[in-house]
């Protein structure tokens, strides 16, 4: 059990660092800086939150959150499970599920 909390706490903050450094770097860059990512855009079109830019910083570092917590809990999945086709079956799965509900919770939090 310890060896399982300690892959996913530095799976978590590896992903959750590379995520973050993607957004630093993104917006550094003049030609990329005021588009919204895919993230910003599925919570804009699909939820109808209205996006200001004081709040793309905390937004940002949300989606980091919930990317690097799905992305680890895929990766725990494929380390643990044995066959292949079983693991990319549950992965899918569980990584719809996930982004469903977490940028559902999400949306709900930036429209109140």
């Amino acid at each position: 059990m310890l060896e399982f909390i300690t892959k996913f706490i530095i799976i978590f903050v590896l992903m959750f660092s590379i995520h973050m450094i993607y957004f630093y770097f993104r917006n550094k860059s003049k030609k990329y800086g005021e588009l919204p990512t895919i993230e910003m855009m599925y919570i804009r079109n699909i939820y109808g939150v209205r996006l200001i830019r004081e709040d793309k910083k905390y937004l940002e570092r949300h989606i980091s959150l919930i990317n690097a917590f799905i992305v680890t809990v895929d990766m725990l999945i494929f380390f643990y499970l044995e066959s292949m086709i079983l693991k990319l079956v549950i992965m899918f799965f569980v990584t719809m599920l996930l982004v469903y509900i977490l940028y559902r919770i999400l949306a709900k939090y930036y429209k109140e």
